[in-house]
């Protein structure tokens, strides 16, 4: 048996709000807790690129540079937006 459109929209939103994580696309850095969170093994995390790994002892740099350069993106993001709103 396979879900209708609306509900897999009801089941995604069900499973994302379990309260074990606050799901928010411009603050996941990829670090997969969400992978050992879910008691369903229901999210897995794709490596896109090759980029070399951090030992965990070195993450926190390297997530706080991520973080500010993502920050530095919805920024950029925002004043586009409001300067086309205003257009």
């Amino acid at each position: 048996m396979t879900f209708t459109e609306e509900q897999m929209k009801k089941e995604t939103e069900r499973c994302l709000g379990c309260g074990a994580a606050i799901v928010d696309e411009y603050m996941c850095v990829g670090c997969g807790q969400c992978t050992t969170k879910c008691k369903f093994d229901a999210i897995h995390l794709e490596r896109v690129y090759n980029g070399e790994g951090v030992s965990f002892e070195k993450i926190k740099p390297v997530v706080v540079k991520t973080m500010l350069k993502r920050e530095g993106k919805i920024a950029v993001r925002k004043v586009k937006d409001v300067f086309s709103k205003q257009n």
